[in-house]
């Protein structure tokens, strides 16, 4: 089964942070897909935090097991769709984060996402999200 992945669920994997083990029930037995947006934007942090050859050559290992949606027409209408609902609606959603929607909902792909509120106005997409912690008492 496949399931789309936004930018800020692959900075933990890509940074080696504990937080990434939160994902894993989330990808088991899934195809991976993401959008030319977020490849974009991978490689814009590895420029702007400097990434060595060792982590780019990590970032892209792990471009290499994902599944890669290009622009397409079909996608650029989507995107231009969800922009226009927004704003009927009176709602924002940047540039970015409205390639990524557009991908999964041109493709019926789940959204695995770790912010919640960039989606959530976008109708017609199922959200994926890790667990949050139980709080304290």
């Amino acid at each position: 089964m496949p399931g789309c992945w936004s930018t800020p669920t692959c900075s933990p994997i890509l940074r080696n942070d504990s937080r990434a083990a939160q994902f894993a029930p989330l990808l088991e037995g899934r195809v991976i897909v993401v959008s030319f947006q977020t490849v974009a934007e991978l490689y814009r942090w590895a420029k702007e935090r400097g990434f060595g050859k060792r982590r780019v050559r990590e970032l892209e290992e792990l471009l290499r097991r994902l599944v890669v949606v290009p622009s397409s027409n079909a996608l650029c209408a989507e995107w231009a769709a969800i922009h226009a609902e927004a704003r009927q609606r009176g709602l924002g959603i940047s540039p970015q984060d409205a390639w990524i929607a557009a991908t999964a909902r041109l493709y019926d792909l789940p959204l695995l996402t770790n912010n919640r509120r960039d989606f959530e106005q976008v109708e017609g997409l199922t959200l994926l999200e890790p667990p949050r912690p139980a709080p304290p008492g």
